[in-house]
Formats: C-alpha cells, structure tokens, sequence
C-alpha cells in the first residue's frame, strides 16, 4: 500500500550521519493530517533532524500509518535503528482527563466516552500524566498500537495532547512562562488549556 504524502520540512544536522544512532532519542507524531519526527543527541543535548510531512490523501490514520511505516526504508531507513529510545505522539481528536482518586481501569470504557464516540470500535488507551495527577483517556484505531510496537519495540507510546499539558506544567513550576491560558492550534482542531 503505497504512503502518499510530501515532506514540508527537512532539516539535518551536518554532523548526522546514518548508522550513529545508538545514543540518540527519536521523537514522532502522528496525526490525522500528517507526521513529524526529530532526532535528538542525548549526549550532547541537541536535535540533529526535524522532519514533517503530510498525508496527501484522506484516509483512517491507522491505514496512513500503515502506509507510512511500510515506506519508511525507501525514505528514511536510519528510524529503524536501534538506539536510546523511541517515544512516539499520536493525536485523536477528544482526550479525556480523569484525576488519579476517580479513575477506574475497569470503567475505563465509559469514561473515555465522554468526549469520545466509540465509532469504528477503537482501543480505549489509559495515559498516566503524573504532573496533573490524572489519566488522560483517549480512542486509537485497535491495530496501531500493534503495528507501531512491530516496528518500533519497547517505544513509549502517548497522547499528543498529554505530551503538551506535561511540558507545560514543567515550564509553569519552573516559572518560564508567566501566563495561565494556552491555545495550541492543528489544523481542524485547537487545544485550550486554562491552568
């Protein structure tokens, strides 16, 4: 199945050559509208690509991510080596934030419904944000967790949205921003978050 998509944005570092991953962190996000991925150097605390692309057909994002990670030795071999470690974003409209004292891994179902339609019968998905002491509950296609586990093992697999509330609450207790209220814009959709 092929993955049609355009890369919008390329950026290597001269000193990135292929085959020198073992001691760096890759980072992707996948979305309804397309992927990015970065290549950070945990040695010496510094990105050495930034790639973004996006889907050129609307499709369900676990087909595009099929596609996606079947293209990937034609286009980018080097994500398939083994290094530090892989974490991995994947945006669903509708994130459901339960606090830590009412979740309820057997309820999780129902609680994920409240800002969710079980359409297409996606796998309920349970995050731990410990710097909201909360679960942020979230629907996946059900084969996605399983295809990107076969391609990338032992990957951390989270929300996009807890990703982002996460580092905000850092930069907040560490006082680098002074504000409360953030807007986070993709295209379609818009993340508001009132601390």
């Amino acid at each position: 199945m092929p993955c049609p998509h355009s890369t919008t944005l390329h950026v290597a570092d001269r000193q990135f050559v292929p085959g020198s991953e073992a001691g760096e962190i890759l980072s992707i996000e996948l979305t309804p509208g397309g992927f990015s991925f970065s290549m950070l150097d945990s040695r010496e605390g510094s990105f050495r690509m930034l790639n973004r692309g996006r889907w050129a057909a609307e499709r369900p994002l676990d087909e595009l991510v099929q596609a996606w990670l079947a293209s990937i030795p034609d286009h980018w071999p080097y994500l398939f080596a083994e290094r530090q470690r892989t974490n991995i974003a994947v945006f669903t409209p509708g994130l459901t934030l339960i606090p830590e004292h009412y979740f309820n891994a057997s309820w999780q179902g129902q609680l994920a419904g409240f800002c969710n339609e079980r359409a297409g019968g996606g796998a309920v998905r349970a995050d731990y944000l410990p710097g909201l002491k909360a679960y942020g509950l979230y629907l996946l296609p059900p084969s996605l967790p399983s295809d990107l586990q076969s391609h990338f093992p032992g990957h951390a697999l989270r929300h996009s949205a807890g990703v982002l509330i996460e580092s905000l609450l850092q930069d907040i207790r560490s006082e680098r921003f002074g504000v409360d209220l953030f807007l986070h814009f993709r295209e379609g959709y818009f993340e508001l978050i009132l601390l």
